[in-house]
Order: C-alpha cells, then sequence, then structure tokens
C-alpha cells in the first residue's frame, strides 16, 4: 500500500499574522489537521485510537523547510505522505504549494503511539498499523546549541495549551516562541526552517523555563520543566 492524501485550501485570516501571512503557528496547524485528516481515511486517527486501543499519537519532532508564506485568502494545495516507518515510529512529510504548483515549505514529523494511561510507547504492530511501500526517507533535525548570553523567562501551561491527549499540545510551543520573538522579529525577518524536538511531556499548570539564545541568522530555545529538559527548538532566518 502507497498512499497519500491531498486537498485545497483557501488560507483563512485566523491562520494568517498581522503582516497578512501564513504565521508559523498557522503553518504547524495545516499539517497537525492534514495529518488528522490523513490518518482517519486509513482508520488510525487519535479518536479511533483512543476507542480501540486507549492509545494516541505524538509528535517527537517536527522540521520545516519554509520558502514563501502565502497570503490570507490565497489558494494553497497540501500533499501529506508517509515516508518512514520503523517499529514505533512513523515519518510524515506534508508538503504546502501554491496554485501554481511553487513548493511553498516542506513540513517533516516523526510521530510515535503512546498509552494514554501510562504514557508509554507502544509498538505499531500493536495497534495494528496498516503495511506500506514507503520511500524510507528522514530529514535532517537541527540540534541543539548551547550559547552564551542565555536570556530566560517563565510561562504557566494555561487551558487553552493543551489538547486531546492531556499534555501540551505542539503548536502552543510554537506561540510561546512567537511571542517572545515579538512583532518586530517578524516584520523584518523570515524564517528559512524550523525545528522542534519533544523531550518529555508537560501538563496545565505547570511552569516552564524558556531559555534562550541568538547567534548569526540563528536562535536556540531550551524549555524545562522543573530541571527536566522538555522541548528544544532551534529556527534560523534571514531578512525580508
Amino acid at each position: 500500500m502507497k498512499y497519500t492524501y491531498s486537498k485545497t485550501h483557501n488560507l483563512p485570516y485566523y491562520l494568517t499574522n498581522s503582516l497578512g501571512e501564513l504565521s508559523l503557528d498557522g503553518l504547524f496547524n495545516l499539517h497537525q489537521e492534514m495529518l488528522t485528516e490523513y490518518f482517519e481515511t486509513f482508520g488510525m486517527d487519535n479518536f479511533t485510537m483512543k476507542d480501540k486501543y486507549n492509545s494516541a499519537w505524538v509528535f517527537t519532532k517536527m522540521h520545516a523547510d519554509i520558502i514563501k508564506n502565502p497570503v490570507w485568502d490565497e489558494d494553497i494545495k497540501l500533499n501529506s505522505e508517509i515516508t518512514f516507518i520503523k517499529l514505533a515510529k512513523v515519518c510524515i512529510l506534508t508538503t504546502l504549494s501554491n496554485k501554481d504548483d511553487e513548493v511553498l515549505a516542506k513540513i517533516y514529523c516523526e510521530a510515535c503511539v503512546i498509552d494514554l494511561v501510562n504514557r508509554k510507547i507502544v509498538k505499531l504492530s500493536d495497534v495494528s498499523f496498516p503495511d506500506m511501500d514507503v520511500i524510507n526517507d528522514q530529514p535532517i533535525f537541527l540540534t541543539y546549541e548551547e550559547k552564551e548570553d542565555v536570556k530566560e523567562i517563565d510561562r504557566v501551561i494555561k487551558y487553552t495549551d493543551i489538547d486531546f491527549t492531556k499534555h501540551t499540545n505542539n503548536v502552543s510551543y510554537i506561540r510561546f516562541i512567537e511571542d517572545i520573538l515579538g512583532e518586530e522579529f517578524f516584520n523584518t525577518s523570515f524564517i528559512t526552517t524550523f525545528d522542534i524536538h519533544f523531550r518529555s511531556e508537560t501538563r496545565i499548570k505547570d511552569t516552564l523555563r524558556i531559555n534562550y539564545s541568538s547567534s548569526l541568522n540563528r536562535y536556540d530555545f531550551r524549555i524545562y520543566e522543573k530541571d527536566k529538559v522538555s522541548t528544544d527548538i532551534i529556527l534560523t532566518y534571514k531578512n525580508r
């Protein structure tokens, strides 16, 4: 079985930023929405997973290559394809294009299934994941680099930050970073790559410590819950 999922989407206002472009969190929301619909077509969406196996899909890593941001009311094409499967891990590629088939962005992600009671990773064979012909392609993820002049900010996880799996949604972390970078950064800079590595879960009312530093055209973020590393985020950018 080799299977992809595609659709055309008119970019709505609520996924854009103050420039009228697809926002960073909007891009990852589109990706998340695509995977929900994609997995639903072969009976592996999170509602089905919870009902049948009391489990759910979670992301472990994501990487985005961003070439150009579409704008509000623009028609865009999205295509998702599973590119790698191994034991407990699935890699998925979502490609975003314009109406002329110009590639605007690519998002790669690693996903696994966790048991919703013990929060441990479940083998794909234990949830009857279907056999698929894949291209065995895995992305190269950027890794966190400790730098000097580290800044720090705290953030408490709120109800609006959590999702169906009862932990902080991946897009919530992206919004935390957008708020730290601020309007001036996005008005003058264009993010070209974005990596996020989820190391441990965080829950409602947890207090996160976000450490961040910058070097030439790069930011590194490390998010802690108490003394445990929760999430690493690395982005590169260029001037507009």
